[in-house]
This record gives structure tokens, C-alpha cells and sequence, in this order.
């Protein structure tokens, strides 16, 4: 029998990381890291117009220090013939860039 155990981590919100300045509060990290399985819902990341501080992604930071290379997503239609097997980087291009990344507005493009 396998035993399984949800614990809630809530001091993952924009308020509690705005308040500290920090994208992945440290105890934050550390709690995740305690962590079999982690399941992520999107997180908010600051842009311009929002009234949060310019944070670096939270996203980025827990692959980082996860190092979690990519994103597998299967796929399976069986109706359909289709048995697919997605693989997304998730360390390179863009995400790399971290805050300096490429923000689009109205077909302007930033570097």
C-alpha cells in the first residue's frame, strides 16, 4: 500500500514573495526540496503595469534549483493512432534570459 501525504505550501503566493523581495523565498525552497512530488499551479510573474515588484520568474528559479532539464508531456489518443511523447528544454533560450528576457508589446519586441 502506498501512503500519500498533500501539504500545502502558502507562502508561495505573489503577496508573501512581493513582501520579501525574493521570486523563491528560501524556506520556501527548502520546503519544496523536502517534496517526493511536487505539483505546480501557475505562478504569477511580475510585468509591467502589475503592481508587484520586477521579480525574476518563480518558474525559472525551481527548475533551476530542481534542476529539471525538460518538460515530457504524452500524449495518447488511441482513437485517434496518436501516442506522442512531447520533450520541452527548459534551461536554454529564453529561459536563460531570466529577467532580461524578451518582452512583446503590441508587435514591438524588447531585448
Amino acid at each position: 500500500m502506498i501512503r500519500s501525504e498533500f501539504e500545502r505550501i502558502e507562502r508561495m503566493t505573489i503577496e508573501n514573495r512581493a513582501a520579501k523581495l525574493q521570486s523563491l523565498p528560501d524556506e520556501v525552497f527548502e520546503e519544496v526540496k523536502q517534496c517526493g512530488v511536487l505539483l505546480k499551479g501557475p505562478m504569477v510573474t511580475p510585468g509591467a503595469g502589475d503592481p508587484w515588484p520586477n521579480l525574476v520568474s518563480a518558474n525559472s528559479l525551481l527548475r533551476r534549483g530542481l534542476e529539471l532539464f525538460a518538460a515530457v508531456r504524452p500524449i495518447r489518443i488511441p482513437d485517434k493512432g496518436i501516442d506522442w511523447t512531447f520533450f520541452r528544454e527548459n534551461i536554454e533560450g529564453e529561459y536563460i534570459w531570466g529577467n532580461k528576457g524578451i518582452q512583446v508589446d503590441c508587435g514591438k519586441t524588447w531585448l
